[in-house]
């Protein structure tokens, strides 16, 4: 699946070259996911909305304010 390259109009040198995945991206060359439905290494949760989705994630970055709601939705805490 070929990649997406993006760029900011600060840094237009520097391109992010991310693959579409289920639910969100993957950042090329790199561990981390964004908003991946299923399983990845280490995603970004963007919400708590769409964390019930993503958390087949081993780890997550996410606020600790979307991680209390994450655990609110779960009925369950999440381990750090």
């Amino acid at each position: 699946m070929p990649g997406v390259g993006l760029t900011s109009r600060r840094a237009r040198a520097t391109r992010l070259r991310v693959n579409p995945v289920e639910g969100g991206l993957h950042l090329r060359d790199s561990v981390l996911s964004l908003d991946v439905y299923g399983e990845a290494n280490l995603s970004f949760v963007s919400s708590a909305k769409t964390a019930l989705k993503t958390l087949g994630a081993r780890r997550i970055i996410a606020t600790e304010e979307t991680v209390h709601l994450i655990e609110v939705l779960r009925k369950k805490k999440l381990t750090p």
